[in-house]
């Protein structure tokens, strides 16, 4: 009887510590997505007008090498936000316990609209 006990707590415990991983997983990926957000924001919404074509077309390479080399890793980073997110929220509901909420401004739906649409 006592053995039986302790394994289901054994269990639990894990669960929660597994539970604890995947909130500190999600805090720091939302984190690192978010600041590399506000990191890019700035050069995306720099729109003045070059002076020589060189200038333009330099600015238009670096706009394609942002879309084929640097956004890409970080919408990967965003769908694995939303999974681990949803992983969290349903292990957490099927034990029974409260829902996981991030810390201010890290919610899914917050790095939905900050950026990537650009």
């Amino acid at each position: 009887m006592a053995e039986t006990a302790a394994n289901r707590i054994c269990k639990v415990l894990a669960v929660n510590q597994e539970n604890e991983h995947l909130m500190e997983d999600y805090e720091k990926l939302a984190s690192d997505l978010l600041e590399w957000i506000k990191r890019t924001i700035p050069w995306l919404e720099d729109r003045d007008p070059q002076k020589t074509i060189q200038e333009m077309q330099q600015k238009l390479e670096d706009f394609r090498d942002y879309r084929r080399v640097h956004k890409p890793p970080k919408v990967q980073e965003k769908c694995q936000l939303e999974i681990n997110f949803n992983t969290l929220q349903t292990k957490l509901r099927l034990s029974n316990r409260p829902a996981f909420m991030p810390s201010e401004g890290k919610m899914v739906s917050v790095s939905n609209g900050v950026c990537l649409k650009q």
